[in-house]
């Protein structure tokens, strides 16, 4: 096992997995359970906690954890030569179920990579589907990211999904680029899904609202689809954590006629000063925990 910073903020759980140093910036995490293999892309930040591994734990399901604490799309041919070998190994060989899971440019990781396991689930919010030019020209959020190579292997993400059993594109559509990036994936095991009015803190309030779990664990149990994700969704709706996560979005956007009604009924039905206190600022009072 090899000690690394990557994964500091595993505190000590490390020491429970096969850990690789892959190259300076990039690390991966093993750990053999069952049939099933989840693995995700995952990048290390301040606020940042592993997410793979103990979801893999409580269920039982084995996990490869690819880990970076850095904005370079995973495209490094260290991990591109990592994952030949694993390949080679018939590593993905020895499963029955894989699932490969990620957020943003982690989403985009986990559409590309999946090509090395034909048959597997992608499960990818937020992902991006490159970021080349030609392209991708129109999304000026990465400008700067460009110059990485996304021609090689692993390179433009809807391609390598075709392989895949399904695909599970899941989206804000009210947040343009991330809609014309979900739009670029197609085909007959491609499934979008909608997540409106959570743009890029999708995975931060899908698991608020503890839906992200459901989802990541309904796919490694090869339940995952369109009318299972909208179940999901609205039995979350009406908890009261969707609720705040909403209100602050609505808030933030300048819907305050919507959140007003929101934050009304939020009020009556869990009677929390917190959703009262909204609406009395909203409609100009004193908010009657301050009184």
């Amino acid at each position: 096992m090899i000690s690394n910073p990557l994964f500091s903020y595993w505190g000590h759980r490390e020491k429970d997995y096969d850990t690789t140093l892959i190259s300076e910036g990039y690390a991966s995490a093993f750990k053999e359970e069952g049939s099933t293999l989840l693995v995700s892309f995952e990048l290390k930040d301040a606020d940042a906690k592993p997410f793979a591994a103990p979801l893999a734990e409580e269920s039982g399901t084995s996990f490869l954890t690819i880990l970076t604490d850095r904005q370079d799309w995973f495209r490094e041919d260290t991990l591109f030569n990592y994952f030949d070998e694993l390949t080679d190994q018939g590593f993905f060989d020895q499963f029955d179920q894989i699932v490969f899971f990620g957020v943003g440019m982690c989403g985009y990781a986990a559409a590309a990579f999946s090509v090395v396991a034909p048959g597997s689930t992608v499960v990818a919010i937020a992902p991006q589907a490159t970021l080349d030019p030609t392209f991708a020209s129109w999304d000026m959020r990465f400008r700067n990211k460009r110059r990485l190579d996304f021609t090689s292997r692993y390179g433009y993400a809807p391609k390598m999904v075709q392989g895949a059993d399904k695909v599970f594109v899941i989206y804000d559509p009210s947040h343009q680029e991330d809609a014309i990036h979900a739009a670029l994936f197609s085909g007959p095991n491609v499934a979008l899904l909608k997540c409106s009015l959570h743009g890029h803190s999708a995975e931060a309030d899908l698991e608020m609202i503890g839906a992200l779990t459901e989802i990541v664990d309904a796919a490694c149990e090869g339940e995952m689809s369109k009318p299972t994700y909208h179940q999901i969704m609205r039995s979350r709706r009406r908890s009261k954590p969707y609720a705040v996560t909403l209100l602050r979005k609505l808030r933030g956007q300048g819907r305050d006629k919507l959140a007003a009604r929101l934050a009304a009924w939020a009020s009556r039905r869990y009677d929390q000063t917190y959703f009262r206190d909204q609406l009395d600022e909203m409609e100009g009072r004193e908010p009657r925990s301050a009184v």
